[in-house]
């Protein structure tokens, strides 16, 4: 049976009518009604009640459409281990990230990574955070490094945290701090933010927002944007200062990075894998991480 028409014929069934099946499945309205017509002769059944405005599932269409939910269901999850059991075989290890600034941080472990497994296949995936923890958890990533507060109210999941980065602020060329050897966080209640979105990562946005507040202020929001980019570029064009990492490293003809201190900012990273999860290669990489953080 042709698995192209099964789908038709559940979009057609979730959607609700043809024509909203057809412009999710990108193509026209008469061509997926042939395709499940042809379905309908192919079974000798009838699945749909064409008689009212929207097409209704018949008894027989309920069921149909339960039995290829299951299907595809049992068909995505064969993949899926399919798919875990390849990237074993060939070495593999999928790093799950939720920034570029992740790239720079993740480079010296790397480093020491491959010294031990020189042929092991490295690929770095970023997503936001949901979509990398939803990853993890259906095996597509094989652990994560992100900021520990974005790990909050995460169940079965094992946290390794590795270090604490000293944070600073990033200004303008022209600011007032731009030529200080180090501020305050007190000092910033005056100044405007631009932060990540909160739909980038609502744990990393609220850990913003209620460090301000134990520094002594409400901040000043000027933009909520989503990367990191978007910040550097909203920075140097003054519309306000960033709160980042002080490994970070930016244009110094467009930015300044200085030191804060007093301060309840914190950038606190972490690996992340599922318990279920004891592959060497991937135990090694936690280890190997520990141990290169310690040194530093």
């Amino acid at each position: 049976m042709d698995l192209k028409k099964m789908e038709y014929f559940m979009a057609a069934a979730e959607e609700g009518t043809f024509t909203k099946a057809a412009n999710r499945c990108y193509i026209s309205q008469t061509a997926i009604s042939q395709q499940i017509a042809g379905l309908e002769k192919e079974l000798e059944v009838t699945l749909f009640d064409r008689s009212n405005y929207r097409p209704k599932l018949t008894p027989a269409g309920s069921k149909f459409y339960e039995s290829c939910k299951q299907l595809f269901e049992e068909l995505e999850k064969a993949i899926k281990e399919v798919k875990a059991l390849d990237r074993v075989n060939k070495k593999s290890l999928n790093i799950g990230l939720t920034g570029s600034y992740e790239r720079i941080m993740l480079t010296p472990l790397l480093k020491e990574y491959v010294k031990v497994y020189p042929d092991i296949t490295i690929n770095l995936i970023e997503h936001d955070i949901n979509e990398s923890v939803k990853l993890l958890k259906e095996g597509e990533l094989d652990v994560l490094f992100v900021l520990v507060e974005d790990m909050k109210n995460q169940s079965n999941l094992e946290i390794q945290q590795l270090f604490i980065k000293r944070i600073c602020i990033i200004t303008p060329l022209e600011h007032r701090l731009a030529n200080c050897k180090e501020v305050r966080g007190a000092e910033l209640k005056d100044e405007k933010f631009i932060v990540f979105s909160p739909k980038v990562s609502p744990n990393v946005y609220n850990s913003f927002i209620n460090a301000c507040k134990r520094d002594g202020y409400t901040p000043n929001i000027a933009q909520k944007v989503d990367s990191p980019y978007d910040i550097a570029i909203m920075v140097s064009l003054g519309k306000g200062i960033a709160i980042s990492s002080e490994e970070i490293r930016l244009d110094d003809n467009m930015l300044r990075t200085v030191r804060l201190v007093d301060s309840a900012h914190q950038g606190e990273y972490c690996l992340v894998k599922t318990k279920k999860n004891t592959s060497k290669e991937i135990t090694d990489f936690i280890d190997i991480s520990i141990r290169e953080c310690q040194k530093g």
